[in-house]
């Protein structure tokens, strides 16, 4: 039987004032994606500013 596992995570921008939250299998690709050209409309929905866990 396969194991699967998933990470549910919350990104928020500077002030702390905008949550997303989503869910992934490989969080540290996630996090890239958000982070690079991939992640520009969740760039803009946080204010522009890069993307950090809360």
């Amino acid at each position: 039987m396969r194991n699967h596992d998933y990470w549910v995570y919350i990104l928020t921008n500077k002030q702390g004032t905008t949550l997303y939250i989503g869910i992934t299998n490989t969080i540290s690709r996630r996090l890239s994606q958000h982070r690079s050209v991939q992640g520009r409309r969740l760039h803009e929905t946080l204010s522009s500013e890069p993307a950090r866990l809360a």
